[in-house]
């Protein structure tokens, strides 16, 4: 089964900046990983905002 898989970088309801690894299956959405963003992630957050 080919799946198309996304990474989208997003801010908690904590503050705290996560990227977020997931796929999307028709009516649901799979969590794939979820984890805080790096040091380089958050800066290219930051430039591109």
């Amino acid at each position: 089964m080919e799946e198309n898989r996304y990474v989208i970088i997003g801010v908690s309801q904590f503050g705290q900046l996560l990227v977020i690894a997931y796929t999307d299956r028709g009516e649901k959405v799979r969590i794939i990983s979820a984890r805080k963003a790096t040091r380089q992630e958050k800066r290219l957050h930051e430039e591109g905002s």
